[in-house]
Order: C-alpha cells, then structure tokens, then sequence
C-alpha cells in the first residue's frame, strides 16, 4: 500500500500568487486510491511535527464515515503518514473528522467532530501522549451550542489558551440549517476539557457570511496570537463554490472585526491544483517561530484533496487600520524571475533550447517549468529540461531510459500533465503488433520522479497521435489528433475523448472538436479556459521537411462540444521574417502572475539539418476575444 507524499521547497521572499508559494502538497491515497486529505493541523510532539487530518471512508466500506489520518515531519515539508484514528465509542461511531489539537506538557489534547449527524453533530475531546493512541474523554461530547442563534451543532473546532483561559471556536448552522457560522465557547485553564467546564461566551455568532465572496459559509477557523492579539484564519462560503480564506482580528478573543473584505488566501487560477478551492487552514507557528498556513485545496470539484502550507511573515500595514493592528501576516512568495524577451526576439520567438527539441511540451509545478520533447528513435525516449525562467533550461534525463515493452519507435509529442502532484506523460508511440501510432501514458510522482509506464490508452482504426490533456472543472479531458478514419471521405480531425480520475482509463465515446476542412494539416493541439471561452491552438501546414511552412492557428468555443469558430486571421504564429522559417506545435503556460508563454518548436532558415529549436512566445487574449502574439 502506497502512503504518498509530494514535496516542493521553495525561496521565502514576496512576490505575487499564492498557487505557486507553496512548501509542499501532501495527499493520502490509503483509503479510497485516490488522493484525499482535508482539515489539517499540525502541532510539535516527541521531536517530531504531527499532522492529524480528514479521510474519507474505504470505498467498500461507506458505512464507516470520515475518520482521521495522522502523519509526521522532521521538517513540516516531508511527510509520511504513520497511523489512523477510527470510531471506538457510540456517540462517533458514524465517523469522526476536521481534528483541532494543542499539546500541554507531555500530552497532546485532540479535539474533533462527529460526523453524519446532521444537526446533533458535537465536538468531542481525547489525549495521547504517544500521539497514535488516544483515549477519549469520559463526557464526550464535550461541547454543543445553546441558544436561537444556532441550530444546535458545533464543528470545526480549535482552541488556544489567551488571557487566562481557553477559547474554543466552533462552526454551527442557523436554525434553518442553511448558513455556516462561527462562535465561541470558553473553558479554565486548569481544565480537563470535560463537559461542564465549557460556557458558551457570546450568545451570538462571533463571525458571520457578510461579503459577497464568503456565500453562506463562514468555518474552518484557525487561530494565533501575536504582539497580544489573536489573528483568525477562516474558510469562507461552501466547499468548491469556491472556499477561500479570510483573516480576521481580536482583542479579546470574542468580538472580531475582518481585516480586509476580500479573501486573505484565494483559490488558484484555472489549471492551478486549488482551482476548485483553498480552503480549510490552520496556522501554525514552528519551533524556529516561523509562521506557516497550512490549507487544502483541490482543483476537482472535491473528487480530490490534497494539503499545502504557505510561509507567513508579519508587517506593518500601510496605512494603519483604523482598528490599530501594529503588524498583520502576508504570505511569503518565493522570488521567480519573470521571463524577459526584449531584444532578444526573432519574429516575436525568443530561441530558448538551443538543440533538436520538437514538439515541446512545458508545465510549471510551483516554482518551476518543467519540459519534454519529442526523440524519435534515439535509445532514450524524451530528453526532459526544467527552467526557473522559461528562457534557460537544463536537461535533466529522459522520460524512458528504455523504451517500454509494447514499443517499436517513433517517440513522438509527449505531453506533461500536473494530476494532483503527480506527473502525467501522455506521449506517442509505435505498437510492435501492427507499427500503428498510439497513444501512451506514464506517470511519475512528480516532475522530477521516475515514470512507470502503464501502456496503450488511445488506439483507433488509424493513427492517433499529438495528445493534449486538460481539465473542465473536475472532469478529466485527452484529445488527440486523428488520421482520416475513414480516408476515402473524412480528413483529419482532433478528438477528444473523458478520462477516469486517475488519468489511466478512457471513459464515454471520442467527440469531435476539429476537422480540417481546409486539407491543410492539423495537429499538435493545446487546450485552455479563458473566461467565457474555451481556445484551441492548433498546428498547421508542413511541419519537419526542408521547405516547412508550419504556423499556429486558433479556434475558440463556448463550450467544448461546440461549435467552434475558427479565427479570420489565422494562422497566429509563423515564420515569415529573415531568421524564422516555421513554428508550431507547442503548450501555453501561465506564469505565476498570469502571463501567457508558448513554447513551441521552430525551424530557423539555412539550419534544417540542426534540428527543430524550442523557442517561446509571449501571448494575450486580445480586445476582439482572440488569441493574439503580444508585441
């Protein structure tokens, strides 16, 4: 059985977006196969840090409900989960989750929920001192809400010792069940966390859904001290809808004010791993007294989770809020140089891998891009390059150092996919029984890892090369380009086919997305969401003989089933100048402040024979809702 954990270390210094700061992502696949972890928190027990979290159920046993993970770091980056905490008594014995903990001399106090009750869910308390083994406390449930305000449940719980006592914060519904709301209850410090010990401190939600961003749903609530107040980190509006985070501040622990009305932590952009959400934190102060913000996040409508922290650091705002708070926390960005073409174009092309590399493929995963080109039949399949920059790469090994079994040559297109940590490689290939091209696919975990190789996935009546993975929403996508299945009457068309969630497995029946009317050639397509619209960049023309005319066209679409429009001025992309004879067949990425790149492959007049260069353009969606070079 497989306990799987990716890790990413990045540089802590500011700059811009939270999907690409990072200090690791962790997901446990133990129970249902898939990557699955929610409501994390971390505390520092026995030398080592300890990180409790949510699971689902085994997906034979639905009965079982939510239980709770547990795994450990010397580092708070690496972790490896060691233990499990499961039902033992009545009152949890639908499930229990969305663990709270704090450690008071040798015994770390866990406080969580049970689950499946609906409206009787309370929090509930036990203690370990081993940190696996934990003995529940005899009043369990040891805390429920009183009051009109609220509908009688309490989740989500934390608790932090401040000012002579504990506060212990606690998610509830109103009395229609509809909108998620915070409270507060408070205990003695000489407590034993037993029932009677907790009093309800406000009769009233201390935070409640306001803004426009936060929905109906205010929980999660996650809390420090610093410079004698308390900072509260809360997730705001439902699962997906999307949950982002909020911050807000108190004197005294009970009366709250936000200290922005937009999101402290934003879900990621479309084809970031927290698309669908980030959510859920927990901040958390380490043993050298740096700040962190762990949170999950997912970009699969909740097929998925997956467990992440940011680095924080304290400063001064500018100007003083009116509430008087000295310092407030900002996330700590590592320091990515931004690609810089100026004075370095050729037609718009800036040439960034010197060597043959056709058909590159490029993803960034946190702080990194990392690419992958088409070998032919050289003895290792699809040399790989990583860049921090996107203008100076470093190969860095093959995909296959030999070629997997099923093969007979003609490495082709490999296409890299960031699948919830793990690294995806849909690539093309030979079929020793017939030497018809289809299509494969590998996996790593992670960029930098070892690919195994899992064979055949897309196989028609013809050849089906050029894959392109992406996603539309939680749903999993491959397209590809098709030779004329039927040659005496259909041309070229790029299909596109559902995959299963783990990106192994063909789902449903291909559909069209392209046909090339025009018997001009298409192929090497690259998929994205912008706004309202769906876009494909496409490849067109001559691509590899001494006389290539290739160009990059573009289409776009409200929807993926069409119809799709293909753009008046195409092609996009071409060379026509002194320098670049053709480009094509290439991936769009997004740096982290959202700027679009296209790395694609050229060919540069009077250098045939050096091979197909990869060079990168910089792209815009224009005034007219087109993909356009940006000059």
């Amino acid at each position: 059985m497989r306990h799987w954990c990716f890790i990413l270390s990045v540089l802590l210094l500011f700059v811009g977006n939270p999907s690409f700061a990072y200090e690791f992502i962790y997901g446990d696949d133990t129970r249902t196969g898939t990557l699955f972890a929610k409501d994390p928190i971390v505390v520092f027990h026995g030398g080592r840090y300890l990180m409790y979290y949510s699971i689902p159920p085994h997906d034979s046993r639905a009965w079982e409900g939510w239980n709770i993970g547990i795994a450990e770091s010397k580092d708070l980056r690496n972790w490896q989960r060691i233990g499990e905490i499961t039902p033992q008594a009545d009152y949890e014995a639908k499930g229990l989750c969305a663990p709270g903990a704090i450690v008071r001399g040798d015994t770390i106090h866990l406080f969580y929920q049970t689950y499946g009750g609906g409206r009787t869910d309370a929090i509930c308390h036990a203690w370990s001192t081993d940190g696996l083994r934990f003995e529940r406390n005899k009043t369990n449930p040891i805390f429920r809400p009183t009051g009109s305000w609220n509908c009688g449940r309490a989740i989500d719980a934390e608790v932090i010792a401040f000012r002579g006592k504990y506060f212990l914060y606690f998610a509830t519904r109103d009395p229609q069940f509809e909108r998620q709301l915070l409270g507060v209850a408070t205990a003695p410090l000489g407590t034993d966390f037993r029932r009677s010990d907790w009093t309800l401190a406000k009769d009233a939600p201390i935070l409640q859904p306001e803004l426009p961003w936060e929905g109906k749903c205010c929980e999660g609530a996650t809390v420090i001290e610093h410079k004698k107040k308390l900072y509260m980190f809360y997730a705001a509006n439902y699962n997906n809808c999307p949950q982002q985070i909020g911050l807000a501040v108190s004197k005294d622990g009970i009366n709250w004010q936000r200290c922005s009305n937009e999101p402290f932590l934003r879900n990621g952009l479309p084809g970031e791993w927290d698309e669908s959400e980030s959510g859920h934190p927990c901040v958390y102060r380490d043993q050298q007294g740096q700040t962190h913000l762990f949170y999950q996040g997912n970009n699969t409508h909740g097929r998925h989770w997956l467990l992440t922290s940011v680095p924080l650091k304290w400063k001064a705002p500018s100007p003083l809020p009116l509430w008087g708070s000295a310092s407030l926390p900002q996330v700590v960005y590592p320091d990515l140089p931004q690609p810089s073409l100026k004075g370095r174009e050729s037609e718009g092309a800036v040439l960034v891998i010197d060597a043959d590399a056709p058909d590159p493929s490029v993803i960034r995963v946190a702080d990194t891009y990392y690419a992958a080109a088409t070998s032919g039949n050289k003895p290792q399949a699809y040399q790989r390059y990583r860049s921090k920059d996107l203008l100076s790469w470093e190969p860095m090994g093959y995909i296959f150092d030999e070629w997997p079994e099923w093969t007979c040559g003609s490495f082709w297109a490999p296409e890299l996919f960031d699948l919830c940590g793990r690294t995806m490689c849909y690539y093309t290939a030979r079929q020793k029984s017939d030497s018809t091209s289809c299509i494969g696919v590998a996996m790593a975990e992670g960029p930098e890892g070892k690919f195994k190789d899992y064979g055949p996935l897309v196989r028609t009546t013809n050849e089906a090369i050029d894959a392109f993975v992406f996603r539309d929403k939680e749903q999993l996508y491959i397209s590809w380009k098709a030779y004329g299945l039927d040659p005496s009457k259909r041309p070229i068309e790029l299909l596109c086919q559902r995959l299963s969630d783990d990106g192994l497995h063909l789902q449903g029946e291909p559909f069209m997305l392209l046909r090339d009317d025009e018997r001009q050639g298409m192929e090497g397509q690259c998929i994205f969401r912008q706004g309202e619209w769906w876009y494909i960049l496409y490849s067109i023309r001559d691509c590899c003989s001494p006389k290539s005319d290739y160009a990059v066209s573009v289409a776009r679409s409200h929807s993926l089933q069409g119809p799709w429009e293909k753009y008046e001025g195409n092609p996009i992309l071409e060379g026509t100048g002194d320098s670049l004879q053709s480009c094509g067949h290439g991936t769009m990425v997004r740096t982290p402040s959202g700027e679009m790149y296209y790395l694609c492959h050229a060919y540069f007049w009077n250098r045939y024979k050096e091979g197909r260069k990869a060079v990168l353009f910089r792209l815009e969606i224009g005034s007219d809702g087109w993909v356009h070079q940006k000059k």
